[in-house]
């Protein structure tokens, strides 16, 4: 990388880890926040920072990783003005062992500076840059199911209608809006009208390796002033004549189970493996239906203000968390007249996207993106107003902690448009 400028100042350079960051500190220097538009990330550097302090700046190079770091080299200055240059290299052979590291000595030289105190950097390939390959995290697998289907019509509305057309439309509607989340990708069992049976709906899951099984229901009852929705996981009854079912079928012998192969165990020890992993997904299953109820409860009245448990068979995936969710009631004048509305289908389809969302927040999958985000600090551009002590309280940060992320003192002050980065977890 270099530096050009028109005038000479004294830099102070060193290196800090967790994360890894080269920084530059400048002296009786202003730095215009256009700098980071001008600044193009490319190679072993990702982002670049600034703070000031005064009339002394600090800028701030995240680094990809723990990459080794030469100090600065200035060139000599003609009537263009003057350079400094800064390797970093990303060879493990391009300079000898003595510097590999981003413990660098903290160093006092000359640097140029602009006169209208303005500085502006860019990226300059010395050398070629070794591309490596880093695995992406992956998606969250929503598999949404619609009852019904086909020959099958479900429960038929107070004005006509049948619920297999009316989940279908809520399903899709959700899968879209999973589809705009970033880490989610949502997929139908069916997306037409035609009958599947409910084993088929859980192989699909299965095949597609989802993340949690979502089935969408609209109720009935003889009692037409019953209303509301509901939300159901499977209960100990239903799962223990699973645990028995996979037990007792010979194809099941090499499925995995939670991640653990079933193909080399015992019968006693398959047993274990599938009651430890069922108790875990009823446990996940009950948490994302309260997710559900708290949405829900925002656009429609709850039938049942718990989650209910019952021996669905759709609910019966040993390792994937799966519930069932119950609309409303198409007996019901009032909901059977809203749930053929593409407004409260979009209202339903809304929350479920949301509970769905939060759940998986809190409880990211391993190696899924959110679970990425979570172990990763994430930027913060500053807005007016904006202060250290007033970022350390809305993230619930200590100030000292947030000005040592971003090598600042707890007296510096922030520009609008400077970038911050946020710890996501308290340290």
């Amino acid at each position: 990388m270099v530096v050009d400028s028109n005038q000479q100042k004294t830099i102070h350079q060193f290196g800090l880890t967790h994360p890894y960051r080269l920084v530059l500190d400048f002296e009786e220097t202003v730095v215009n926040p256009v700098v980071i538009q001008h600044f193009k990330a490319d190679g072993p550097v990702k982002s670049l920072r600034f703070s000031s302090h005064g009339l002394n700046t600090r800028l701030v190079f995240d680094l990809t990783k723990n990459w080794p770091v030469n100090n600065y080299r200035q060139f000599a200055c003609s009537q263009n003005g003057c350079r400094i240059g800064i390797d970093i290299h990303t060879f493990d052979n391009a300079i000898p062992s003595s510097q590999k590291t981003m413990d660098i000595v903290s160093t006092k030289k000359t640097i140029s500076t602009t006169n209208n105190k303005n500085l502006f950097l860019k990226p300059v390939l010395s050398m070629p840059q070794l591309s490596i390959s880093q695995p992406q995290a992956r998606n969250i697998i929503v598999m949404i199911d619609p009852g019904h289907g086909g020959k099958d019509p479900g429960a038929t509305g107070v004005e006509g209608g049948h619920e297999k057309e009316v989940v279908l439309k809520i399903a899709k509607k959700l899968q879209s809006y999973l589809n705009q989340q970033k880490g989610f990708v949502a997929k139908l069992t069916r997306t037409g009208d035609y009958y599947l049976t409910l084993r088929q709906r859980l192989n699909i899951a299965r095949e597609k390796k989802s993340d949690v099984f979502v089935s969408i229901h609209a109720d009935a009852y003889n009692n037409k002033t019953a209303n509301g929705a509901s939300v159901y996981a499977l209960s100990p009854r239903g799962a223990t004549s699973e645990a028995a079912r996979w037990l007792a079928e010979r194809e099941n012998r090499s499925e995995l189970m939670g991640g653990v192969s079933l193909a080399d165990k015992g019968n006693i020890l398959r047993s274990v493996l599938i009651d430890l992993s069922q108790t875990a997904t009823i446990g996940s299953s009950l948490k994302i239906g309260e997710q559900l109820l708290m949405n829900l409860h925002q656009v429609t009245p709850l039938h049942h203000a718990v989650v209910e448990q019952a021996a669905f068979v759709v609910l019966k995936s040993p390792d994937i968390p799966s519930i069932l969710v119950e609309t409303g009631f198409m007996s019901s004048q009032r909901e059977s007249g809203l749930l053929s509305t593409s407004v409260y289908q979009a209202k339903i389809a809304t929350a479920i996207m949301q509970g769905i969302k939060q759940y998986f927040i809190q409880h990211p999958p391993p190696a899924t993106y959110l679970a990425a985000m979570e172990e990763k600090d994430f930027r913060y551009y500053v807005k007016p107003g904006d202060s250290l002590a007033r970022l350390a309280k809305q993230f619930n940060l200590k100030m000292q902690q947030l000005a040592s992320v971003n090598s600042l003192l707890i007296t510096s002050q922030l520009a609008v448009g400077q970038v911050l980065l946020i710890p996501r977890k308290s340290a």
